[in-house]
């Protein structure tokens, strides 16, 4: 968790997804569905040292479409 706590900014790289399809097995699910999370915990350019090689990577176009469009149908 330390690394997490040195490379998150919760009011930027946190997503929240309430109403989430559950799997009926999962047991903190409420009539089916559950809030899931997502964390971004990477360095950014910038963060740290002058050398440092971090750098944005980012989902090619077509498997955002393909994110976007899966999420619209819940």
């Amino acid at each position: 968790m330390a690394v997490i706590a040195a490379r998150f900014r919760g009011h930027e790289d946190m997503v929240v997804l309430p109403g989430m399809k559950a799997d009926r097995c999962d047991p903190v699910h409420e009539n089916l569905t559950v809030t899931k999370i997502g964390l971004v915990a990477c360095t950014r350019p910038g963060d740290g040292e002058r050398s440092s090689l971090s750098e944005f990577a980012r989902a090619p176009g077509d498997m955002l479409a393909s994110v976007r469009s899966r999420l619209a149908e819940y």
